[in-house]
């Protein structure tokens, strides 16, 4: 009987806390990545060496019980030089609005879907670009304390718009669905607050 009564108030707590979710809540999160690559020399090329890096914090609200709207802005820093020329060095400024759908499957196991606006501003030595673009994918969360969860997202679909200044404008568009780990899946922290 002490069972029964435990199951009910359980589940009691988590209609109440399902009903009112996470509206009004805060969000921090964010992207780091680093990069180096080697390419050796063959007849047609010489010795490249690529790097780069990305920070992309992002910042959000929860504007229904299971809606979220943020705000992502980071920078993207790339050089490359190849064996006997100069070093190239560029960056891209990126700010990426966007918004999520979460699903409950369990108290701290949930499911999103999320659709991102990325704009871009980059500069590689004295050429320059813009471009904006949609993205949508798909991801969970795993809270594995009341504020901290562990998320894993996996972008499906996306288009993009790329103009250098005084070019013709290029449009890219990707369906990817992938399951491997390396490509197209990340993986990540969030603290709600």
């Amino acid at each position: 009987m002490k069972k029964v009564i435990l199951a009910v108030i359980a589940l009691t707590a988590f209609a109440a806390n399902a009903q009112d979710g996470f509206k009004g809540k805060w969000f921090l999160m964010g992207q780091v990545n680093f990069s180096s690559t080697v390419t050796p020399k063959t007849d047609l090329t010489a010795k490249t060496t690529t790097s780069s890096f990305t920070v992309l914090p992002a910042v959000g609200t929860f504007i229904a019980p299971t809606t979220a709207v943020g705000l992502a802005i980071g920078y993207t820093g790339e050089s490359a030089k190849a064996d006997g020329g100069d070093k190239v060095n560029g960056g891209t400024f990126i700010v990426q609005p966007l918004a999520r759908k979460y699903w409950g499957v369990t108290d701290n196991f949930l499911l999103f879907g999320e659709a991102a606006v990325p704009l871009k501003f980059a500069k590689y030595g004295e050429a320059k670009a813009s471009s904006v673009g949609v993205n949508v994918g798909v991801g969970m969360d795993y809270f594995i304390t009341g504020n901290w969860s562990v998320e894993a997202k996996l972008g499906v679909l996306g288009w993009e718009s790329a103009k250098p200044k005084g070019g013709d404008a290029t449009t890219t568009f990707g369906l990817d669905v992938n399951s491997g780990l390396l490509n197209g899946l990340s993986l990540g922290v969030k603290y709600v607050f």
